[in-house]
């Protein structure tokens, strides 16, 4: 199967969906474990090193915008934390903006790095797949 840019960001976006569900299965039940809320704090990287592994064109690119939506991740895990009443650290509008801030400058370069690490692995794979194609032939 051909990857298409729009599969790779799928890949990339669900990576970073299902590693918030992961965290929120439990929230209904008690807060869930510090090391169970890593997920989310390492799922951007994970999406962004698939994301760009998988995608035909524009690999770094397309690694690196998992920013995006692993912001938005971070906030709707917040956000619902507020509305069930459990403790946060970064309360309301205000409080939003400034937890988009730290993940933005934190992912930002992560996710460049890691985009990178996928975009030379894909070249690596392909170059090592083209190399024993053509011993076979």
């Amino acid at each position: 199967m051909t990857a298409t840019l729009a599969w790779a960001s799928t890949v990339g976006v669900l990576v970073v969906v299902l590693a918030a569900g992961i965290v929120l299965v439990p929230l209904a039940g008690g807060v869930p474990p510090d090391w169970l809320l890593g997920f989310v704090s390492v799922s951007p990287l994970v999406a962004s090193l698939v994301a760009s592994f998988i995608a035909p064109k524009r690999k770094v690119l397309l690694g690196t915008v998992m920013v995006v939506p692993a912001t938005l991740a971070v906030l709707a895990v917040n956000t619902l934390y507020q509305v069930l009443g459990r403790p946060v650290d970064f309360v309301g509008p205000s409080g939003a903006r400034i937890l988009a801030g730290i993940t933005v400058a934190w992912n930002l370069p992560a996710c460049f790095v890691m985009a990178l690490v996928g975009a030379g692995l894909a070249k690596w794979w392909t170059s090592r797949s083209r190399a024993h194609a053509s011993e076979r032939s």
